[in-house]
């Protein structure tokens, strides 16, 4: 009975952690509702490489904002990208909405999304910057609450929750659900803690911040460059502040392999950054934790009896599984459906195996180009001939 009170015991603090978390982000969600809206001319800047998950419709979700200046700047290194020509055509809808398109990237640097920000960055002619993705949509009160929130005296950068939408397909819905759950109660926990962790879907500087940080090049070479850039501006001196307005990134046909393989890839960036830390998250993972621990009654043949604490446990178990839920249809409204909760257990399993399977593939693939990660998720030229074990990742890390 002591093996089992014990991993009762693991089972109860996995689903305590996890429910601080979740109301970690209710109480984010709940600030981003009364927003103040602010009116500085913003330059956005959006990166492009091939055509994402409704791309037109995210371009377009840009060109609608209720705001009074600002100006769009999409770019692609490939001029046969064809999301320069979805580009081109959202362009012609919105002749009022300046928009600029620029074909290439900065000449120097290991990461091709920074590479493409830099080349941007010399067309922006605003002192405020937003970094947005291509898979993201937004409201069209995005930016003058981004404004609003950049007004705030001290303040050097803005970023935002991610929310995933739009799934059609079982590994979509996996990784929408890991998107609403683990990923955006952790963003939230971690800044309403003191430690933001800033999240490269949705970055609003101040150009003097991004300066005084050290600029894109100082992230030229490295994979997190959200969460580095953003280190730098708060050692600089300036606020990095968590808006609990969402964004929306768009994922509908994912399968499972490229969920998995994102997450094996950002799995690796965590452990690169946070390599003490990292260990514990699947204490977040409290089904992972419950499963494992029914695993080891059978297994080892262990005494199970109806104890306080086994019970204790289960009951947690089924209450963060619905707290879970429940934070999904907040963040997803009609979007969600009841059959979504039911990949909840392998939402949980897949994200435990990119936990694992990050500490044996010694790539990834990104942005159609293939890396090993050093520390502080520094980007490391491959050599030599693929194996079979890092043919698997380039394979899997979509």
């Amino acid at each position: 009975m002591a093996q089992v009170h014990i991993l009762s015991l693991v089972t109860i603090l996995s689903a305590l952690i996890t429910l601080v978390m979740h109301g970690a982000a209710h109480v984010l969600l709940s600030q981003g509702k009364s927003c103040p809206r602010g009116q500085r001319p913003i330059s956005v800047l959006r990166p492009l490489k091939g055509k994402v998950d409704e791309l037109e419709n995210n371009l377009e979700s840009l060109m609608v904002q209720d705001h009074p200046q600002y100006e769009v700047i999409v770019a692609a290194a490939d001029p046969t990208d064809p999301a320069l020509e979805v580009a081109r055509r959202v362009r012609a809808r919105y002749p009022r909405v300046p928009m600029q398109i620029v074909v290439g990237e900065w000449a120097t640097g290991k990461n091709p999304k920074v590479r493409l920000l830099r080349k941007m960055l010399g067309r922006a002619k605003f002192d405020s910057v937003l970094i947005s993705d291509d898979n993201v949509r937004v409201t069209p009160d995005y930016l003058a609450k981004m404004a609003g929130a950049l007004a705030r005296p001290g303040t050097g950068l803005v970023s935002n929750l991610v929310v995933g939408v739009g799934a059609k397909t079982v590994g979509a819905i996996c990784e929408n659900l890991q998107l609403n759950s683990f990923v955006l109660s952790s963003v939230a926990a971690s800044f309403l803690v003191g430690y933001p962790v800033v999240v490269g879907k949705s970055m609003l500087f101040r150009r003097a911040a991004l300066v005084n940080a050290g600029g894109f090049g100082a992230v030229a070479d490295v994979l997190a460059e959200d969460h580095l850039l953003g280190r730098a501006v708060h050692a600089a001196g300036y606020r990095v502040v968590t808006l609990g307005l969402p964004v929306y990134t768009v994922n509908v046909n994912w399968s499972v392999s490229r969920m998995l393989g994102r997450h094996i890839r950002w799995s690796k960036i965590r452990s690169s950054i946070a390599p003490r830390v990292f260990p514990f998250e699947v204490l977040c993972q409290p089904l992972v934790v419950f499963a494992l621990t029914m695993l080891a009654v059978v297994g080892f043949r262990l005494e199970l009896q109806l104890s306080k604490i086994w019970v204790t446990s289960v009951a947690m178990v089924v209450l963060v599984t619905l707290s879970e839920v429940v934070l999904a249809w907040r963040v997803q409204g009609r979007q969600f459906r009841a059959v979504h909760a039911t990949l909840l257990p392998l939402r949980s399993v897949l994200a435990a195996v990119a936990h694992l399977a990050s500490g044996f593939i010694p790539v990834v693939r990104w942005r159609n180009e293939i890396y090993r990660i050093g520390h502080n998720s520094r980007l490391l030229p491959v050599r030599g001939a693929m194996t079979p074990r890092s043919w698997v990742s380039i394979r899997r890390a979509a």
